[in-house]
């Protein structure tokens, strides 16, 4: 039998997750073109690192991904389908409030991780704190590089240590203004993904590579893009993934490697902050996840 890639690894395949800035990025993708049926008017020019690791732009107050096992690359999806969801928040500034994850599962949600951030009125990281259940005790640390992009972010045991089930260090690597690769490494093996863009600025291959006790797994993730909203961001993609699964000893004979394709059809729901007022210094109501 096949060994599963663990859920939080999943996760970061489909979908990476955040990093803190008031900066602006130093470059960006080119725009994406937006659906000729969006209505045309002034949008809010809006940027932030913490959007650049879903290819995001505009005034973005939260987003939701869900990904659809199907078929092939025509199947349709259902309301209550099983699938696998992620989520983020952002502040007005564009500082990620949340990340969660988990799956559907008979039309229940099952949150896996749920990760909460605070900071201070300059925007400076505060504190964090993993409010799913089973995670009290839990350390969040983060920091980031000269430019404001999320650099480490780490969720530890209560020691400080790779000693929790959910625990992890992530590092993320950057190339002018743009994710690269991502680094991510658990007690039970490691995961590297690196990111490849087409000319519009958005993934098209996504290949990442997982290593533990029982050999590796490489997953390539290909991507056509179907629908996007008025700032461009997309909406629905199809992926389609070729899993190459390698059993081993521990050291590293009687290998055995079994391959698979995976059909997906991915979508977004994407919620915007409203234009800002003259004057207007009142909270900023959070987002509906």
């Amino acid at each position: 039998m096949n060994r599963k890639i663990p859920y939080i690894i999943l996760g970061i395949l489909a979908v990476a997750l955040v990093s803190c800035s008031k900066q602006k990025p130093q470059a960006k993708p080119v725009p994406r073109k937006a659906q000729d049926t969006a209505p045309k008017e002034v949008l809010e020019e809006f940027d932030s690192p913490d959007l650049g690791l879903w290819q995001l732009t505009g005034p973005v107050s939260g987003a939701s991904y869900y990904a659809y096992e199907t078929k092939d690359t025509t199947a349709l999806v259902h309301a209550g389908d099983d699938c696998d969801f992620d989520s983020l928040t952002f502040n007005r500034e564009g500082l990620v409030t949340s990340m969660v994850n988990g799956i559907v599962e008979k039309g229940k949600k099952l949150v896996y991780s749920d990760l909460r951030f605070e900071y201070t009125p300059e925007g400076e990281f505060r504190s964090g704190r993993e409010a799913a259940e089973g995670g009290k005790g839990l350390v969040v640390k983060l920091s980031r590089t000269g430019g404001g992009y999320l650099q480490v972010l780490q969720v530890l045991g209560p020691d400080k240590e790779l000693s929790a089930d959910q625990s992890y260090y992530r590092l993320i690597e950057w190339a002018n203004g743009i994710l690269a690769a991502d680094n991510f490494e658990t007690p039970g093996g490691n995961t590297r993904t690196k990111y490849h863009y087409n000319p519009e600025g958005l993934p098209d291959q996504v290949i990442a590579r997982t290593e533990d006790m029982g050999g590796d797994i490489v997953a390539t993730d290909t991507y056509t893009y179907q629908a996007f909203d008025k700032y461009g961001n997309w909406t629905q993609r199809r992926a389609v993934s070729v899993v190459e699964d390698t059993e081993s000893e521990p050291d590293g004979t009687n290998r055995k490697t079994t391959k698979k394709t995976v059909y997906r059809l991915e979508k977004r729901y994407i919620y915007y902050y409203p234009p800002r007022t003259d004057g207007d210094a009142k909270p900023d109501t959070p987002p509906r996840r």
